[in-house]
């Protein structure tokens, strides 16, 4: 849905997109405007059967991190309340108490999470691509999930390697993290269209990338102001979405503290804030729909 110029209609043409079958067409040049209420028109339109794919599949590994996240937020609340758990003269103590294999592995899980949600998000517009929106139920998503989560992964880890590599550059004195920056704002594009044109378009990666290349060239801006405004929509609904999960894990944080014995309480609106703020990965699917 990237807005490309006029000159790449051509481009679209030649690759005769006779998949393109949904409702909502993908492969049109739009502006600005037009990439924004076709995202929102896509996403509302389709809430309720990709919604329900998403609680099926990726609702269960939320509610085991949830929990994961939990106990882990408990152990280091335990830690800053009672200093006395750790030894202070140990300068690696404390850190050994706050990244506990708890907390570690709440970390992975909240990868497998975004990892699963980007690869149930690609499968379904796939199959929307194809017509078959209206039929898709859990299982057929699922098994469309299967083939691209994988390939979610590899590009994930591609890119934070082509990031972390990048990042040596830093090293340089005075110009170095000014061209890491700029390498990254450079990349970004390109990375956000790697991710559709290998899971829908493009049999492997080399093809992929040859493919975001012809996208972006001579198109580079358009891509990015698109990235832009997309980027601080989906902050700004983001940050909506999550004000009733930091209020509960702010008033669990007041009711641990301030009371004696907080009880269950404490625990529950705790636990109430980490499923809430699991939730707020669902925002991620705005620019995932704007870069098909």
């Amino acid at each position: 849905m990237f807005d490309e110029p006029i000159d790449r209609d051509e481009l679209f043409a030649e690759d005769a997109y006779s998949d393109d079958r949904g409702v909502i067409k993908f492969r049109q040049v739009r502006d600005l405007g037009d990439v924004v209420n076709t995202t929102f028109s896509f996403l509302k339109a389709n809430l309720r059967e990709l919604g329900k794919g998403l609680l099926y599949i990726v609702g269960p590994l939320v509610l085991v991190g949830s929990m994961v996240s939990f106990v882990a937020q408990r152990q280091m609340e335990a830690v800053m309340l009672d200093p006395m758990v750790f030894d202070a003269q140990d300068p690696f103590e404390l850190y050994t108490q706050f990244f506990s294999p708890v907390f570690l592995l709440s970390i992975f899980v909240a990868f497998l999470i975004q990892f699963l949600f980007a690869a149930v998000l690609y499968a379904y517009m796939d199959l929307y691509r194809n017509g078959e929106a209206g039929s898709i139920t859990p299982g057929y998503l699922w098994a469309e999930t299967r083939e691209k989560v994988w390939t979610v992964v590899g590009i994930s880890v591609l890119t934070f390697l082509v990031y972390l590599v990048g990042g040596l550059i830093v090293i340089v004195p005075c110009l170095g993290a000014i061209a890491w920056l700029v390498g990254v704002v450079y990349l970004t594009p390109l990375i956000w269209l790697l991710y559709p044109a290998r899971l829908l378009d493009q049999p492997d990666l080399g093809s992929a990338v040859e493919k975001v290349r012809e996208l972006v060239r001579g198109g580079w801006w358009s891509n990015f102001g698109v990235l832009f405004v997309i980027g601080i929509v989906t902050v700004v609904v983001a940050l909506v979405c999550y004000v009733p999960s930091a209020i509960v894990a702010f008033t669990s944080g007041f009711v641990g503290v301030t009371a004696e014995n907080p009880g269950p309480a404490s625990t529950i609106l705790l636990a109430v804030a980490t499923v809430l703020g699991y939730l707020a990965y669902a925002m991620y699917a705005i620019p995932s729909v704007a870069s098909v």
